[in-house]
């Protein structure tokens, strides 16, 4: 497997709003995104998590801890999904021959994982699953149609609120129809902490053939759903209900608990993971908040050598891919 740069072609709308769009998603970057598998892995690892059950089930059975499965599966997923050939990622033939509900699986992660690469990449976005910690502190929407992303990106010296719907598809999408579907979704939420999101984003991931082995790519595209138009009351129909998304206690957590409870066996399989030990303090404080990252991350802009925005630093050395499937084979 290579480990040099990888492209991701991607689209955004052009058009009337297209310098918005461009200050808004991408700071005037142009298509493609070039990353790596440091970053893809980074992207990987901090999706929002409440501990998958095959992870807890696995880890009753050996001595690795359920956060270490979890890493090796979202991984080994990634992996048998897309693999990397002449710079770009390509659709696997193992991807190609998984019965529809297990490739909806697969793709639903993609989508997951591409949204919070490109969110980390050109927003700074800290996101969260609203799934995930509505269950609990989060007040859940009381619409079954929500976003699957919620959170904050740095604008400028400020950060803002954001919310993301990520669409994955194994094949070419039909974009139209989706971001139709995603308006209902992200007009849903109608503010983070009484604030109504700066951002409302809808991002797919698909590839660029059907049947044959295709490269993934990514379309993303800011919806603006004015509140005072008629527009918010055509998407929004729960307006007067009181959808909101209150303070997140402790949950910020999630983003980093995969990175530091797993960060043994990742090293294990070539993945060297470190959190910084300014975020690592603020991790192990109980009172510490989401608010208190924020301001830590905003101090450190730029400052942190090696590391991503969020305080993290992940470096995937030669081998890697060979060392989980040792990994994986002895812990089967």
């Amino acid at each position: 497997m290579n480990t040099g740069v990888i492209e991701i072609a991607y689209e955004q709308p052009t058009g009337q709003n297209s310098a918005e769009i461009q200050k808004d998603l991408s700071g005037g970057a142009v298509s493609p995104l070039k990353t790596n598998w440091d970053e893809i892995i980074h992207a990987a690892i901090t999706l929002g998590r409440n501990g998958w059950p095959l992870g807890c089930s696995l880890a009753r059975m050996s001595n690795l801890s359920s956060a270490s499965y979890e890493v090796m599966f979202r991984v080994s997923l990634l992996l048998m999904a897309v693999e990397e050939s002449d710079n770009s990622l390509k659709k696997t033939k193992s991807f190609m021959n998984l019965d529809p509900t297990e490739k909806g699986m697969a793709s639903y992660f993609l989508g997951m994982t591409f949204c919070n690469l490109f969110a980390s990449h050109y927003l700074q976005a800290f996101l969260l699953h609203i799934d995930v910690y509505g269950k609990k502190d989060i007040t859940l929407l009381r619409s079954r149609s929500r976003p699957d992303l919620f959170g904050w990106y740095l604008d400028g010296d400020s950060y803002q609120g954001i919310v993301m719907e990520a669409k994955g598809r194994s094949n070419p999408s039909s974009k139209t129809n989706i971001v139709d579907q995603a308006k209902k979704q992200l007009g849903n939420v109608f503010s983070i902490n009484g604030a109504p999101p700066a951002l409302r984003v809808v991002g797919i991931s698909d590839f660029d053939r059907k049947d044959e082995v295709g490269d993934l790519r990514f379309f993303w595209k800011p919806l603006n759903l004015n509140t005072d138009t008629g527009e918010w009351a055509k998407f929004s129909p729960y307006k007067k209900r009181n959808n909101t998304l209150p303070e997140i206690g402790s949950l910020w957590k999630k983003h980093y608990e995969l990175a530091i409870e797993a960060d043994e066996t990742l090293a294990k399989i070539g993945v060297a993971v470190t959190v910084h030990e300014d975020i690592k303090k603020l991790y192990k404080t109980p009172e510490a908040t989401i608010w208190n990252v924020l301001d830590k991350l905003k101090e450190n802009k730029g400052t942190w050598e090696g590391y991503s925005f969020d305080g993290i630093c992940v470096r995937a050395k030669s081998g890697w891919f060979s060392n989980l499937q040792h990994l994986i084979h002895e812990e089967g």
